[in-house]
Parts: C-alpha cells; sequence; structure tokens
C-alpha cells in the first residue's frame, strides 16, 4: 500500500502546471484626489445647503 501511494504521489508531482493565465492586477489606489470633497449625505439634502 505505501508503494502504491508514494507511486501515485511521485506520478502527480511529475506533471507541470505551467502557466497560470490571470490578467494582472495593477498595483495602485483607485481613488484620485479631486478637488471637491467627497459627497457624504444625501444629494437633495446637500442641494438645500447650497441653496438656503
Amino acid at each position: 500500500m505505501k508503494y502504491a501511494i508514494g507511486g501515485l504521489l511521485n506520478a502527480i508531482a511529475s506533471i507541470p502546471i505551467g502557466q497560470q493565465k490571470r490578467k494582472p492586477e495593477p498595483r495602485a489606489v483607485k481613488r484620485r484626489p479631486k478637488s471637491y470633497p467627497q459627497l457624504k449625505k444625501p444629494r437633495n439634502k446637500a442641494r438645500e445647503a447650497i441653496n438656503s
């Protein structure tokens, strides 16, 4: 039984996987600094605050 398992593991280990086809992900922060602050409340309330 030991020889069968050892032979099986050797057979599995001898098969190369090859190059994985994954698209490269960018290593960067997505949010860019902008000149306006983020909208942190509902848009209609922000409009009321500006217009009043």
